[in-house]
């Protein structure tokens, strides 16, 4: 296997015309959304940096009054991905109401922010 041919790549502003947020989030930083969900909502999300990967997860709260994301629930596993080619995507199915909370990692880097473009949508089923 070699390198992945340059014309395969996508390009950022056409792979997410239509996104909805963009951000920075720094080195060593995370960026965080709150969302209160009702039962059996889909939430749905995209995204992609514009260098290098990103980590994602989702935390549950269904106290409302966690002060931190380690006092709550892991519902989507963090994962850790290259994000600069190819937009990702995916979606989780809260089974319960609550405070949840979508987090952007980039704690990792030592010097490397990153410029962040995402959409989030809930869906009611």
């Amino acid at each position: 296997m070699g390198p992945v041919p340059s014309d395969y790549f996508v390009d950022p502003k056409t792979a997410m015309p239509d996104y909805d947020q963009l951000t920075t989030v720094y080195a060593g930083d995370k960026h965080l959304i709150s969302i209160r969900i009702k039962e059996k909502s889909r939430i749905c999300w995209q995204y992609m940096t514009d260098d290098d990967d990103i980590g994602f997860a989702i935390h549950f709260d269904p106290s409302f009054q966690a002060n931190n994301l380690t006092e709550m629930e892991v519902v989507f596993p963090y994962i850790r991905l290259e994000c600069t080619n190819v937009p990702i995507s995916g979606h989780y199915v809260a089974e319960k109401a609550g405070n949840y909370i979508i987090e952007f990692d980039n704690y990792y880097s030592w010097f490397s922010a990153k410029q962040l473009r995402y959409n989030i949508e809930i869906e009611e089923l």
